[in-house]
């Protein structure tokens, strides 16, 4: 009697998953659908909600500029150079990094804390340089992984989705472990010395 209690549980529980996985395959179909039949979403009655990927930099800025018309690419970023110098203004010792800047790579927040990290060090040296009245600075090159970005996306604590380069994919309870606890809130806080 109690083993058919116990395997009434399992199959109850079995078939609970099932749905669960059917529910959340179902789901991705509708959500990858919609967003090839269109490109912005209506939530109602709120206003419309665009996609947030592929859209262009806020360097408007820049474009208005008369006297720095050619410091943005076709696609609106700010051209920069494999030191992240701003291309046009190297003498002048300007550096553009993160979202708005042409750097290669996805453009993700980690990536834009290690592109600061190169800035700081090649400003660190342009100074250096400057004061040693040295010509050329030692500068550092900007790498984005060797095309290993990594990406992260919680979908509350106990799930979520990633991926490694471009063939390397995370279950979403890894992704809740390795992110979910703190969205890297910690990591990040800890690498800007305010932990």
């Amino acid at each position: 009697m109690r083993e058919e209690r116990d395997e009434k549980k399992k199959k109850k529980k079995k078939d609970r998953k099932k749905k669960e996985i059917q529910k959340k395959l179902t789901q991705k179909k509708k959500i990858k659908t919609l967003f090839k039949k269109h490109s912005t979403l209506s939530l109602s009655p709120s206003p419309p909600l665009s996609r947030c990927f592929n859209g262009a930099p806020n360097t408007a800025f820049i474009s208005s500029s008369s006297d720095n018309p050619s410091l943005l690419d076709a696609a609106g970023f700010i051209r920069v150079d494999e030191h992240l110098r701003v291309v046009g203004k190297e003498d002048q010792g300007w550096f553009a990094l993160g979202d708005a800047s042409s750097a290669p790579g996805v453009k993700l927040g980690y990536l834009a804390r290690a592109q600061a990290s190169t800035v700081a060090s090649n400003i660190k040296a342009v100074m250096k340089a400057a004061k040693e009245k040295s010509t050329a600075p030692n500068l550092s090159k900007w790498s984005a992984n060797n095309g290993l970005e990594m990406m992260l996306v919680t979908l509350g604590k106990g799930s979520g989705t990633g991926h490694l380069g471009k063939w390397v994919r995370f279950p979403g309870v890894a992704v809740a472990a390795i992110k979910g606890r703190d969205l890297f809130v910690g990591k990040t806080r800890a690498g800007l010395g305010v932990a």
